[in-house]
């Protein structure tokens, strides 16, 4: 399908509409994501229970989004062993500090956060639940892992 525009010649104004014979639709509005009131949401589910829930309600773009490159990131790797009757005993299972370069953030919004973390079982996350959220952010981000450091 191929959109294309439709108008008078000397028209700023454009309408798009389908170039497919007997099609009259016209794409969706692209609308800006990024805006005062805008919510985000993401959740983690583990054998079809939720695990957490967070939402982000987005206020304002971040002036100086410098702070957020200057933050250790700390990750767990973990690799299972596929092997029958071992699969308790992962092949890796660590906590490590990722060094990065060329880090780059682009349109961070701020505002406020909320996260729920809730009970399962054999589950211990809820147990983690923090006491008060501070503030949400969004953003684009890219960067290159140099380096993993594991934390003893």
């Amino acid at each position: 399908m191929r959109w294309r525009g439709v108008g008078s010649r000397g028209s700023r104004r454009r309408r798009a509409t389908c170039t497919r014979p007997g099609c009259s639709r016209r794409p969706a509005r692209r609308r800006r994501r990024c805006r005062p009131g805008a919510r985000f949401g993401a959740s983690v589910s583990s054998d079809e229970r939720t695990l957490a829930e967070a939402r982000v309600t987005l206020e304002a773009p971040m002036e100086d989004p410098s702070a957020l490159l200057s933050r250790d990131t700390i990750n767990l790797r973990h690799f299972p062993t596929l092997e029958v009757g071992r699969y308790d005993k992962p092949a890796v299972h660590e906590l490590v500090r990722m060094d990065y370069a060329d880090q780059q953030v682009a349109d961070v919004w701020t505002g406020t956060s909320e996260i729920t973390l809730f009970p399962a079982v054999g589950e211990e996350l809820a147990d983690l639940a923090p006491v008060r959220s501070g503030m949400g952010f969004r953003a684009s981000m890219s960067y290159n892992v140099t380096q993993v450091e594991p934390l003893l």
